[in-house]
C-alpha cells in the first residue's frame, strides 16, 4: 500500500488545554468513526492552534481511514472521509501519491476482504494494535485503473442483489407471520375446514362434559367453576347465558357468530382452569422434566430446550402436568407461550396445566389460546404493570368457540400441515447466503 499512497495518522490534542477545543471549527475523528462506510460527522471539533501545535493533520474528503486500535470489531475497519477532518493516533490514513492511481472503492474492498488477516498482524502483548508499518506493507493486487472500476461495479451489483434479497426475506417473513395469524383467525371462526352435518354437535358434547363435571363436583374431586355456565342461541338469534339459574343476554360479549354445530362456552366450563397439583422440590425425581417460561419460544408453541431437574436445581414447588395437557403461560400473555405437553413433567407456577375431557382436542385448544382473539382478551384483562398476568377468574370467564370434536381434529391437522410449509419457507429464508469472494 505504501508504494502507491502516503500512510499517515493523527493525534489527540490535550483535552485539558481549552485553547485546543473551545470554539473549535475543524472536524476531528477517532477510530470509532470507522464503523460507518463514510465519515460524515466529527467526533469533536478542534482549533487551528491544536493542528499547529500537535501532530494533527487535516485530511481531504475521500481520504481512507483505517482503525488501528480496538479489541472488538473496530481494529482493521476501513472508512472514507466524507468531510475534511483530522484524526487521532488510533487511525491510519491513506492518501494516494498520484491522483487516479487507484480507485478508492477498490482499495476499500481489498481491505474488507482481508479484514481478519489484517487484524491478526496486530502487535503488543496486553493490547495488540496495528501500526503504520503494517498498513504500509499491506499487499494489494493492483489491476489497471479501468479494471478496478469494473471490479467495483461488479461487487456493488452483486451486493445490491443480496440487499434486495434480504429486504424481500424480511417482507416474506412478515407475510408468513401475518398468514399464520390469519389462519388461526379463520380457524376459530369455522371457516378453515368444511362442516360435516354428520358430526356430533358441540352442544351435545357440552352436555356430556357438564354431566361428567357435575358428577366430579358431587364427589368432591373438583370445585364448581365460576365460569361454569351455559351459552345458547335462542330462536330470536340472540345469545343467552344461563348462570346460577338466571338467563342474561350476552350478545354484546359474543365477538362473532359460529357455524351450525358449533357452540360458545366459557373456558372454565370445559376445563378445571386454575386448579393445579403442586409438588415440593424434594419430592420430584432428578430425571423429571422441569419446564420454565424461558424454555418456550414465543408465538411458536415450540419448546426449544428440555431441562431435567438435575440440570436445573430449585427449591420452590412446581405444578405437575401430564402428557397431552395444554400448558398456558398466564404471565405476560402477550408473549403467546402455549404448548401441548409431549410428556409428563413439572412447571413453574406461572404456567397453568389445563386438563381437558377426551372430547376436547388439546391442539385445537392451543390454537384457540394463541389466536389474536384470545390474545387480545388476555392482554385486556391482565393486571400488573411490569409483569402482567391473566387472573384465574378472567381465565375461567374467557369465551371459547367450540366446534364438534371431529372438526376440532380436522382443524388441528390442517393447521399443522400448513404451518409446516410455512416453517420450511422460514428455515430457507434464515439460511445464510454465501458471500462473494472478492479475491476471486
Amino acid at each position: 500500500m505504501g508504494d502507491v499512497a502516503k500512510i499517515g495518522t493523527g493525534a489527540t490534542p490535550l483535552t485539558s488545554n481549552l485553547d485546543y477545543y473551545e470554539n473549535g471549527s475543524i472536524p476531528w475523528v477517532t477510530s470509532a468513526a470507522t464503523s460507518n462506510e463514510f465519515i460524515t460527522k466529527p467526533t469533536s471539533l478542534i482549533t487551528q492552534k491544536a493542528v499547529n501545535e500537535t501532530n494533527c493533520t487535516v485530511y481531504p474528503i475521500g481520504t481512507l481511514v483505517i482503525a488501528m486500535y480496538g479489541e472488538g470489531k473496530t481494529r482493521g475497519q476501513i472508512s472514507e472521509l466524507g468531510i475534511e477532518a483530522a484524526t487521532n493516533q488510533a487511525c491510519a490514513t491513506i492518501v494516494p501519491l498520484i491522483p487516479e492511481v487507484y480507485n478508492k472503492r477498490y482499495i476499500k474492498a481489498c481491505f474488507n476482504k482481508n479484514y481478519e488477516d489484517l487484524r491478526i498482524q496486530a502487535k503488543g502483548a496486553q493490547q495488540p494494535n496495528l501500526n503504520l508499518s503494517i498498513i504500509s506493507d499491506f499487499f494489494i493486487p493492483l489491476p489497471p485503473l479501468a479494471e478496478q472500476r469494473r471490479i467495483v461495479a461488479a461487487i456493488e451489483s452483486a451486493f445490491a442483489v443480496i440487499d434486495e434479497i434480504e429486504r424481500n426475506k424480511t417482507d416474506l417473513q412478515a407475510a408468513v407471520t401475518a398468514a399464520k395469524s390469519k389462519i388461526l383467525s379463520i380457524a376459530i371462526r369455522g371457516k378453515l375446514v368444511p362442516q360435516d352435518p354428520a358430526d356430533e354437535p358441540a352442544s351435545t358434547l357440552l352436555e356430556r362434559i357438564r354431566a361428567e363435571r357435575e358428577a366430579l363436583v358431587k364427589a368432591g374431586k373438583i370445585k364448581r367453576s365460576k365460569g361454569d355456565s351455559i351459552i345458547e342461541k335462542s330462536c330470536d338469534n340472540s345469545y343467552y347465558e344461563k348462570l346460577d339459574g338466571k338467563a342474561v343476554c350476552v350478545d354484546e360479549q359474543i365477538p362473532f357468530d359460529v357455524p351450525t354445530g358449533w357452540a360458545w362456552c366459557r373456558l372454565g366450563s370445559i376445563c378445571d382452569y386454575g386448579s393445579c397439583d403442586s409438588m415440593a422440590a424434594d419430592s420430584i425425581s432428578e430425571d423429571a422434566w422441569i419446564l420454565d417460561l424461558e424454555d418456550i419460544e414465543k408465538d411458536t408453541a415450540k419448546v426449544f430446550q428440555f431441562v431435567r431437574k438435575r440440570e436445573r436445581p430449585f427449591t420452590s414447588t412446581k405444578h405437575s402436568f401430564s402428557k397431552g395437557q395444554v400448558l398456558y403461560s398466564k404471565l405476560r400473555p402477550y408473549l403467546n407461550k402455549v404448548v401441548v405437553a409431549p410428556e409428563d413433567g413439572f412447571c413453574t407456577s406461572e404456567i397453568l396445566p389445563l386438563p381437558f375431557d377426551i372430547d376436547i382436542c388439546p391442539e385445537y385448544v392451543r390454537l384457540f389460546l394463541m389466536s389474536d382473539f384470545f390474545l387480545a382478551y388476555a392482554n385486556r384483562c391482565s393486571y400488573g404493570v411490569k409483569m402482567p398476568r391473566l387472573g384465574t377468574n378472567d381465565g375461567q370467564r374467557a369465551l371459547f368457540a367450540l366446534p364438534p370434536i371431529a372438526e376440532q381434529y380436522r382443524i388441528a391437522e390442517l393447521v399443522k400441515l400448513v404451518y409446516e410449509q410455512f416453517d420450511r419457507i422460514t428455515e430457507n429464508l434464515n439460511q445464510d447466503f454465501p458471500q462473494p469472494d472478492l479475491a476471486d
